[in-house]
């Protein structure tokens, strides 16, 4: 497995180029265990979400509201399994991942 399989797995999970095309989000930043992401505007006033694999093998989700040098943690869920990625990022922000 590579270094980056994790964020790419995460990525795919939530739809692809399909999601990224639908959300408007961007600045993808991947690492061994997450994948981070910019938001644009939306319901939860977050500006980056971060989905995480955690030891249970299921993902932990924070949207967080960064300005100058200060984070603001909005929302944090936990215990996601895979398929529900989607839908717990349309509950969060407000925008649909696929038509």
């Amino acid at each position: 497995m590579t270094d980056l399989q994790v964020s790419k797995t995460i990525l795919e999970q939530l739809g692809g180029r399909k999601f990224i095309a639908m959300t408007g989000t961007k600045n993808f930043l991947g690492d061994t265990t997450s994948l981070r992401f910019s938001l644009p505007r939306n319901k939860s006033k977050g500006n980056v979400m971060t989905i995480t694999l955690n030891s249970m093998d299921t993902y932990d989700v924070q949207v967080l509201r960064i300005r100058t040098q200060e984070a603001t943690v909005l929302e944090s869920r936990c215990g996601i399994y895979a398929e529900d990625l989607q839908n717990v990022f349309t509950d969060i922000t407000g925008f649909d991942t696929h038509l």
